[in-house]
């Protein structure tokens, strides 16, 4: 009798392991499936960063994509498994193996139990692959030492700036990437969706991994908004998790690093963060302004100033059709100061899913996407031919970079062949000094950190700062004597005590 009660009583805890198992593992995969197919293979690290780095002030239109195409199918399909699992119809199939009747269905508790642990087990062991978690992790679990091999820091680095200071214009054109120019001019696509910001490359200075027009690529750490960022105007990788992340609430982002703003304001600029939508997302308001920016002007500045009214949201926050004008506003109040400005400007329009598609945008394309790229292009011509005819571009560089590939995954694989080598968008205008060694450059965005303090006119002994060099030189970057994005890449993947002693991390 006490057996039989012992077996009730565990029947109940079976099944609640069972339906468990069934439910995380589908969960996992399906998680893993969405991502990689809304996304792109971007990396677990952005995977880890964006969980991390929680809603705020994001545009969360992707949830509810979500929600259709990974949670759903999840609880259906764990649903389907429970049921085929624990139903205990009142008759069963049965088999005779060697005189013996062997119970095929319904199966016995322990049975199912077992049986949707494995299943489970499958799941999630496929959701580690498809996600980039096992790479992720087969990296950290590895201590190397690539920054005390490589990194120069930029404090023991005496950068000599010209009497006469350049303002810099470093402007963020987001999810901006070569392939959107025509094939001819060395894109990916048949019609060129960005024929001024081409012909700003072809007249300014532009680094290309080719012999034609081209860009850069990004590294580990650098495949998302906030991690290029870092990257570009650092010299070093997001390392995110183990010691760098953990508990991100942004109080104190990578202390210990040191930025060109941190350089700059060093050296007496003032400087101003410009953003269409909340500039706490991601915790770049923390990062901007821990490291010498001024001012943060974001979606909720334009509200306290009256620019824009209090229950106005458009994509992010705000359309880049506004952020151009209000840049206009704060260039020309920049440049009535008397000390030398520095303007970082990031726009979203671009934006993965199809971008946005504002009024002034024309249906000249099937592709909402093309049809946004190209009204972009034409506002940032405009944007640039406004700065042109100002007194103050006569002092000022500017520094225009795609700050990483598209996430519009279903757009590419539409669009783009599987064997063209996407880089992201790069031109510097004005620029104070000029190099014929401009093509065939394998160069990362860490080289565009001290490449920008080159173009304003600062002489850096060594041509290096942090993992990156400077593209004016004839030195070679990193992957240029790596060889091989993925084998420098593995190099970023292992973990680093010195970037955690050293940078402090995200806390």
């Amino acid at each position: 009798m006490k057996t039989k009660q012992r077996n009730r009583s565990k029947k109940p805890l079976l099944t609640a392991v069972t339906i468990f198992c069934l439910l995380l593992g589908f969960i996992l995969f399906f998680s893993a499936v969405w991502y990689r197919w809304y996304c792109g293979d971007i990396g677990f690290d952005s995977i880890l960063f964006a969980m991390d780095a929680g809603g705020e002030g994001a545009d969360l239109s992707a949830v509810k994509i979500y929600i259709v195409r990974a949670l759903l199918p999840a609880l259906g399909c764990s649903a389907a498994a429970a049921v085929a699992l624990l139903i205990q119809p009142k008759r069963g199939w049965n088999v005779k193996l060697r005189n013996r009747v062997v119970l095929l269905f319904p199966f016995r508790r322990i049975v199912a139990a077992i049986t949707a642990t494995v299943v489970a087990v499958g799941l999630i062991g496929a959701a580690t692959v498809i996600s980039g978690l096992s790479k992720f992790l087969g990296g950290r679990l590895v201590t190397g030492s690539f920054y005390e091999e490589y990194y120069v820091n930029p404090d023991e680095v005496e950068i000599i700036f010209p009497q006469q200071k350049q303002n810099l214009v470093y402007i963020v054109l987001e999810s901006l990437e070569n392939t959107f120019m025509s094939q001819q001019a060395g894109g990916a696509l048949r019609h060129d969706l960005m024929p001024e910001l081409v012909a700003l490359q072809q007249e300014n200075v532009s680094f290309s991994h080719t012999d034609g027009l081209g860009g850069f690529y990004n590294t580990v750490g650098a495949t998302w908004s906030v991690g290029s960022m870092v990257s570009i105007t650092s010299g070093i990788h997001l390392q995110v998790g183990k010691g760098s992340t953990e508990g991100q609430r942004y109080e104190q982002f990578l202390p210990g690093a040191t930025t060109i703003m941190d350089i700059l304001h060093e050296q007496g600029y003032y400087q101003l963060y410009l953003t269409g939508c909340d500039a706490k997302y991601g915790g770049l308001q923390q990062y901007v302004s821990q490291h010498g920016v001024d001012e943060v002007f974001d979606y909720y500045t334009a509200i306290q100033q009256g620019l824009i009214p209090e229950d106005y949201w458009q994509w992010w926050g705000y359309e880049d059709k506004k952020l151009m004008e209000y840049a206009k506003a704060e260039l020309t109040r920049l440049s009535q100061q008397e000390q030398p400005f520095a303007l970082y400007l990031a726009t979203m329009d671009t934006h993965f899913t199809d971008g946005y598609f504002c009024e002034d945008c024309e249906n000249q394309f099937e592709e909402q996407y093309d049809n946004v790229i190209t009204c972009f292009d034409k506002r940032m011509s405009e944007f640039m031919q406004w700065m042109a005819q100002q007194p103050f571009m006569e002092n000022t560089t500017v520094v225009l970079v795609g700050d990483h590939l598209t996430m519009d995954n279903l757009y590419a694989h539409r669009n783009i062949p599987t064997d063209y080598e996407r880089t992201a968008y790069n031109c510097i205008v004005n620029s104070a000094v000029q190099t014929d060694n401009t093509k065939n450059r394998q160069y990362t965005s860490f080289d565009l950190f001290p490449t920008m303090l080159a173009a304003m006119g600062c002489e850096i002994p060594g041509n290096r700062l942090g993992l990156g060099t400077n593209l004016f030189s004839q030195e070679q970057t990193l992957l240029e004597q790596f060889g091989s994005l993925e084998e420098l890449n593995d190099r970023l993947r292992q973990y680093s005590a010195y970037y955690v002693e050293h940078f402090g991390g995200i806390s």
